[in-house]
């Protein structure tokens, strides 16, 4: 039987979760709109989305197991991302 520590629920905040998983506020939230990132578990008020602790270790396993299907020659690519500053130089 689970004791009242070890069932516990543990809530994260948005940069907490950002934090833990190595994304960008933008990324993060493109991912969400995009369903490659789950949803909040909650919201603590209005604007105040949390996860559990649960939901982010299911995510970071599942990306896991991902990179490790992938073959070992494509694991060691360099992506190079094109530059989306529109800025001018100079």
């Amino acid at each position: 039987m689970p004791t009242p520590e070890s069932s516990r629920i543990r809530f994260l905040r948005t940069d907490q979760v950002m934090e833990l998983c190595g994304l960008k506020h933008r990324s993060f939230w493109a991912a969400i709109a995009d369903g490659s990132f789950p949803k909040p578990d909650a919201y603590l008020g209005p604007r105040r989305p949390v996860w559990t602790d649960e939901t982010i270790t299911r995510w970071q396993l599942e990306r896991l197991e991902q990179h490790r299907e992938q073959p070992q020659e494509r694991r060691n690519r360099i992506v190079v991302l094109p530059v989306t500053d529109k800025r001018r130089v100079g």
